[in-house]
């Protein structure tokens, strides 16, 4: 039969119980969600890439996300639903260790032209300011001012 393993979190057996598998503890516990591709290998999915593009001139807004969060799925929602023409990346936090270190706790976290902005949630009016005034000083060539209170994670557990 199936090696049975031993389980630390309910989480993980009821993870074990659905997948109908007895897999590894440290499976269980990684960053990404695990999904069957059409093969029925088990893979991992980033969620980084396009959501949808503007025109060149408009600004880019990275969602610094991962698979599952909800939050950040409104932020999406949030976004998608501005007057403002923008650009929305997503970017997995889970496809790269730094950004795994600086945003594992604050997810959605977003940046506009490559500059933080907000976390957490955001209300349509202060996404249409934020996004005029991004129109507006990449038109003059300046950059997108870097709001206060960028997560880091890293530095958090350090000072706990």
């Amino acid at each position: 039969g199936k090696a049975r393993p031993s389980f630390t979190t309910t989480r993980q057996k009821k993870a074990t119980m659905r997948l109908g598998l007895a897999l590894p503890l440290s499976f269980l516990s990684s960053r990404r969600s695990p999904r069957r591709c059409a093969a029925g290998a088990w893979r991992f999915l980033s969620v980084s890439g396009m959501a949808y593009e503007g025109s060149p001139s408009s600004p880019v807004v990275s969602l610094y996300t991962k698979d599952g969060c909800t939050l950040c799925d409104e932020a999406k929602s949030v976004l998608a639903g501005c007057a403002t023409p923008h650009t929305l990346e997503l970017v997995d936090i889970t496809d790269d260790s730094d950004l795994w270190d600086a945003y594992k706790y604050d997810i959605p976290v977003l940046h506009i032209e490559g500059s933080y902005w907000a976390k957490h949630r955001i209300q349509r009016e202060d996404a249409e300011e934020a996004l005029r005034e991004a129109t507006s000083l990449k038109a003059q060539d300046r950059p997108f001012p870097e709001r206060r209170g960028r997560p880091d994670a890293k530095k958090m557990e350090v000072l706990s």
